[in-house]
């Protein structure tokens, strides 16, 4: 029972230390330039401020007063200790556990004390108690991660990303983030646990996640009618616009990843409107679809979708990035990034 009972808590810890690192990620996601992971150990976030090393304890107990509490909080400062170096401006014990040192609830909800917060007390522990002198660059954050679902065990990470996305004004954003909560889960969670792997996630990655969710949020089944209509389609039947989406994922998958892409069509599109000054609204949108196009289709899709509807997928593909542009405006002056 004993061995269940471990590798019960060894699990939720792994899980933990994941959730957590896509918690910074995304916390620091305007000044982040890198997150590396890797289970069992440390997590380290690169930003335009300095590096963070973090130490992940998370318990299946947080709620409660334990004397293994304790010994995770002298042993992860003493971690931070062995590996503090010049290059680290802050060294943060990051937790689950609201009674980290086993005397006092040192927390509200989601908060965090660097050591001049603290109490004596605790002070002291640390003093007496541990190896670590650089006190100055201790940071001590809690992070709810308690419940009997995985929904409600994520919930504080499925928060921090929406705070981004509802920032974006992404439309729908607690659906899109928990989309993402779980597709970075699976991506962390799998890389890290590569024996010997440590996983290395550039700032890019995020970004082009949020790109990616803004432009896989569907058309209506009216605006799709309307604009295969104007571009006089006759793939205007369901089964039909069925097959098209399976096409566009296809695209979406394959070629997003440059952000080259976006940012032609964008660009193009731009051109378009100062040469063509009459046209407004739906009108410009679809005719600036019809016309660049077949070029756009030529250049990054012949390999990717199906011959009989190619050209009605692509059209749909550069008529939802003028129709997000906002959107990844957005992204852009939000997240600090010049790729988008």
């Amino acid at each position: 029972m004993d061995n269940i009972n471990n590798a019960s808590a060894g699990a939720n810890g792994w899980d933990g230390q994941i959730c957590q690192s896509i918690w910074y990620a995304f916390k620091y996601l305007k000044e982040m330039k890198l997150i590396n992971v890797e289970l069992h150990e440390d997590i380290e976030l690169e930003s335009e401020n300095g590096v963070k090393l973090i130490q992940s304890k998370v318990s299946q107990t947080p709620s409660q007063r334990k004397p293994s509490h304790n010994s995770h909080f002298i042993d992860g400062l003493n971690s931070l200790h062995n590996k503090n170096s010049d290059k680290y401006t802050e060294l943060i014990y990051s937790t689950n556990i609201y009674f980290p040192v086993n005397t006092m609830n040192l927390f509200l909800h989601n908060s965090s004390k660097g050591y001049s917060d603290l109490d004596e007390s605790i002070k002291t522990k640390i003093r007496t108690k541990t190896n670590l002198r650089d006190v100055n660059k201790l940071i001590i954050r809690n992070i709810p991660f308690d419940g009997e679902t995985e929904d409600e065990k994520a919930q504080e990470m499925i928060n921090q990303i929406r705070n981004i996305l509802d920032e974006i004004r992404v439309p729908h954003s607690n659906g899109v983030a928990k989309e993402m909560m779980n597709e970075w889960h699976r991506k962390m969670f799998f890389l890290a646990s590569q024996k010997g792997n440590k996983a290395g996630f550039p700032k890019s990655d995020f970004v082009w996640s949020i790109v990616s969710a803004v432009l896989r949020e569907n058309l209506s089944f009216s605006d799709l009618e309307k604009l295969l209509d104007k571009l006089e389609s006759q793939a205007n039947e369901y089964d039909v616009l069925n097959t098209i989406q399976i096409d566009y994922d296809r695209i979406h998958d394959t070629i997003l990843s440059d952000y080259k892409v976006i940012i032609e069509v964008i660009t193009k599109y731009t051109e378009f409107i100062q040469d063509n000054p009459s046209l407004r609204g739906f009108e410009r949108d679809a005719e600036f679809t019809k016309h660049y196009t077949k070029d756009f289709a030529s250049k990054y899709l012949d390999d990717v979708i199906e011959e009989d509807f190619g050209e009605v997928t692509a059209n749909i593909f550069v008529y939802k990035i003028i129709q997000k542009r906002h959107h990844l405006k957005r992204i852009k002056e939000v997240l600090n990034y010049d790729k988008v």
